[in-house]
């Protein structure tokens, strides 16, 4: 009885043991898997940090270049009022001048205006021959002045229209500026791309 006694105390320090060692190799293997994924959260961070670093070195780098593509903007914007402003006065040159034409057309009681076709006759704002009939009721031009000239009149209009279709794409430039300016501050656009996108402005500008 003594000695089964004595058999079965030692197989429970046996099993003791085994408890602890099992216990042991399991709470290494969770030890390991901390570290491990204590490691791996450690390069995680430091790849964030040098991401981090890296987008803050480039954003300093490009920040004298995009302040070099807004001046750019800025000196096109003003180069582009300035040509709008040149190209109203025209505007309003010619305008009054057109204006001063139509009071020396003939008035024919169609509503039309006639106009010296050069050659002894007389014809309509779209140069067409007006009759000897149409001219029997039409209005003169008021205090004896000259008929205007059709030619002199035609040239002054598709000049003025001309002019229009000047301000209506220096308007455009004008907006497409604009857009560049705002994309590059948003980051939508690269310096590098904004200055090509400058380069076909100007020429249009210049053209």
């Amino acid at each position: 009885m003594y000695q089964g006694t004595i058999a079965l105390l030692e197989e429970n320090a046996a099993s003791i043991v085994r408890d602890r060692r099992q216990r042991g190799a399991l709470d290494a293997h969770n030890r390991e898997r901390l570290q491990k994924r204590s490691r791996d959260q450690r390069e995680d961070q430091a790849e964030e940090n040098e991401a981090e670093l890296a987008h803050a070195l480039m954003t300093d780098a490009a920040q004298p270049m995009r302040e070099q593509v807004l001046r750019r903007i800025a000196m096109l914007d003003a180069a582009i009022v300035e040509e709008m402003m040149i190209n109203q006065r025209l505007l309003d040159m010619l305008s009054e001048r057109l204006a001063l034409m139509r009071d020396n057309a003939i008035r024919l009681n169609d509503g039309r205006l006639g106009f010296d076709d050069g050659v002894g006759g007389y014809v309509d704002q779209t140069g067409r021959q007006i009759t000897p009939d149409e001219l029997v009721d039409a209005e003169m031009p008021s205090g004896g002045n000259a008929v205007t000239r059709y030619d002199e009149y035609s040239e002054a209009r598709d000049r003025y229209e001309a002019l229009e279709e000047k301000q209506m794409q220096l308007r455009s430039l004008q907006d497409q500026s604009d857009e560049i300016k705002e994309k590059l501050q948003t980051g939508e656009m690269s310096a590098e791309e904004a200055q090509r996108a400058l380069d076909g402005l100007e020429r249009d500008l210049d053209a």
